[in-house]
C-alpha cells in the first residue's frame, strides 16, 4: 500500500510526528511493533486506581508536553514533597529538606562545585555537526573519570553517581561526559533535572503519561496499526520500501524513525545506511531501569514527618518518591536502576519484593512491610525497548561531524535521543518528533 509517510513507532515522538504531518494533509500510517501506544510510558491499573510503569513526570520548562497536554485537556497532579527526605549513607540515615542531602559542610561544598563545573562546561555545547575541541575531550572520558579528576570525596563521588545511574540507567563508568553535558543543556542545567518542584519530577499526568499517546492515536484512528513490527526497510531515490515481519509490503515517499537506535539497529537496512549513521546506531547503550509502584491504605510517611523520598547511595535500591495517585490512594515509586536494577531483575519476583519492602521498612517503618498493591517492571526484559530510561552513545563512539538529525535521502530521525531539548524525556520526543515532521514538510 502506498502513503506519503510511514513512521516507525508509537510513542510520543512518532505519534507528534503522525499527528503534524495528517493536519498539514499527508497520508500517513504509524507502525507499532506492540500491542499498545506510548513506547516507554505505559500506563497499568493496579486495584483502583493507574500507575505508571515507565516515564511519567512533567517539568515546568518542558513546553512540548505540556502543550500537548492542555490541548487535549489533560490535568497535572504536583509530586508530593511535604515531610522530609532521607539520605541512606553507610549505615547513617540522613534527614533533610530539599534537593541537596544533609551531609558534611565540606562535602557540600564540593558537590556544589562540582554542579557549577557541570553546568558552566554544559553551557558551552554548540549543537552542531562539527565538534569543538572540548567536546572531542569529553567524549574521550567518563563522568566517573572526571569525578576521579576532580579528586570527589567518597560521599559526594556516591551521591552523584546515584543521581545520575537514574537520570541515564547507566553506571558513571558507562556514561561519556559529553552525553551527560549534552542532557544538562538540554534541560536548562543540573538542578533542573535533579529537582523535584520546579524540576523534572515536578508533576504527573492524571490518569498516567500514557494516556497523552491514547489521546493522539485516537486522533489518528486507522492510521495507526499495532502489532506490526517492522522487518526490513529497502531505500529508493524516490521513497522507501517497509516489509513487516509477517511479509506484508508498505510503500512511502519518506520514513521517520521513532524507535530507539538499539532497537532500529535490529532492522535489516537495504542499502545499508551510511557508515556515520550505523556508527551511531550500533554505539547507543540501553540504560537499565527497574520500575515499582506500591500502594497502600495509609499515608504512614508523612505521619511520621517524612516526604517518602528516600536515596540509597550505597543500594540496593537507588531513589524512592511519594507518588500518591490522582484519586488520592497512597503510593510509593521506587526505582533501581543500572548494575543494582539488573540485580534486581535477577531474583525472583518473591525475593525481589522481599528486598524492596524490607529496605522501605528500614527507612519508613515497618508499615512498608504492607501493601495493598505491588507491581514492577524490568525494562531490561522489554524486547521492543531492551531497557529505559533513554539510549545513550558510548565513550567515543560518535564520528566526528555526524549530525545524527540530519536526513538519510528519503529517511527522517526522531526519538528522544536525538532532541536538542529534554533529550531522554518524553518532552524531548515529543520536540524531536515535530522536528522530523518539519523536516519532511520543508522537504
Amino acid at each position: 500500500m502506498q502513503h506519503d509517510v510511514v513512521v516507525i513507532g508509537a510513542g510520543p515522538s512518532g505519534l507528534a510526528a503522525a499527528r503534524d504531518l495528517v493536519a498539514s494533509g499527508r497520508d500517513v500510517v504509524v507502525l507499532e511493533a506492540r500491542d499498545r501506544v506510548g513506547g516507554r510510558t505505559w500506563t497499568v491499573p493496579l486495584n483502583d486506581t493507574e500507575v505508571d510503569l515507565g516515564g511519567q513526570w512533567v517539568g515546568p520548562t518542558q513546553h512540548h508536553l505540556l502543550g500537548l497536554i492542555d490541548e487535549f485537556g489533560l490535568a497535572t497532579s504536583p509530586t508530593p514533597t511535604a515531610g522530609l527526605n532521607v539520605l541512606v549513607l553507610g549505615n547513617a540515615q540522613h534527614a533533610y529538606s530539599g534537593t541537596i542531602p544533609r551531609i558534611s559542610v565540606l562535602a557540600l561544598a564540593q558537590m556544589q562545585r562540582s554542579l557549577w563545573a557541570l553546568d558552566r562546561r554544559a553551557k558551552r555545547i554548540e549543537w552542531s555537526a562539527a565538534r569543538t575541541p572540548d567536546e572531542e575531550r569529553w567524549d574521550a572520558v567518563s563522568f566517573a573519570d572526571w569525578m576521579h579528576d576532580r579528586r570527589t570525596r567518597p560521599d559526594v563521588d556516591v551521591i552523584m553517581r546515584t543521581a545520575m545511574r537514574v537520570v541515564f540507567g547507566l553506571e558513571a563508568e558507562q556514561i561519556p561526559l559529553l552525553r551527560l553535558l549534552q542532557y544538562v543543556r538540554a534541560a536548562g542545567g543540573v538542578m533542573p533535572l535533579v529537582d523535584t518542584p520546579d524540576g523534572a519530577q515536578d508533576s504527573r499526568i492524571v490518569g498516567g503519561a500514557q494516556r497523552l499517546s491514547q489521546r493522539m492515536a485516537d486522533e489518528l484512528g486507522h492510521r495507526v496499526r499495532l502489532d506490526a513490527a517492522v522487518k526490513r526497510i529497502d531505500a529508493k531515490v524516490d521513497g522507501v520500501e517497509v516489509t513487516l515481519h509477517d511479509g506484508e509490503t508498505l510503500t512511502a515517499g519518506d520514513l521517520v524513525v521513532a524507535i530507539p537506535p538499539n532497537r532500529a539497529a535490529a532492522i535489516t537496512w537495504l542499502p545499508a545506511l551510511p557508515p556515520k549513521r550505523r556508527k551511531w546506531i550500533d554505539g547507543h547503550q540501553m540504560g537499565q531501569t527497574l520500575k515499582t509502584q506500591i500502594l497502600y491504605d495509609q499515608n504512614f510517611w508523612n505521619a511520621a514527618g517524612r516526604s517518602g523520598e528516600v536515596v540509597w547511595a550505597d543500594g540496593p535500591l537507588d531513589v524512592c518518591f511519594d507518588n500518591t495517585t490522582g484519586n488520592g490512594t497512597p503510593c510509593l515509586v521506587v526505582f533501581a536502576t543500572g548494575d543494582r536494577g539488573h540485580r534486581l531483575g535477577a531474583m525472583s519476583e518473591d525475593e525481589r519484593r522481599a528486598l524492596v519492602l524490607s529496605s522501605l521498612a528500614s527507612v519508613l517503618g515497618d508499615a512498608a512491610r504492607h501493601p495493598t498493591g505491588y507491581i514492577d517492571c524490568d525494562w531490561s526484559t522489554e524486547v521492543h525497548s531492551g531497557g529505559c530510561p533513554v539510549a545513550t552513545l558510548g565513550l567515543a563512539t560518535a564520528s566526528p561531524g555526524f549530525d545524527p538529525t540530519a536526513r538519510d535521502g528519503r529517511i527522517v530521525w526522531a526519538g528522544t535521543e536525538t532532541s536538542t531539548v529534554w533529550r531522554g524525556y518524553i518532552d524531548g520526543a515529543i520536540a524531536a518528533g515535530r522536528r522530523a515532521a518539519t523536516q519532511i514538510l520543508t522537504g
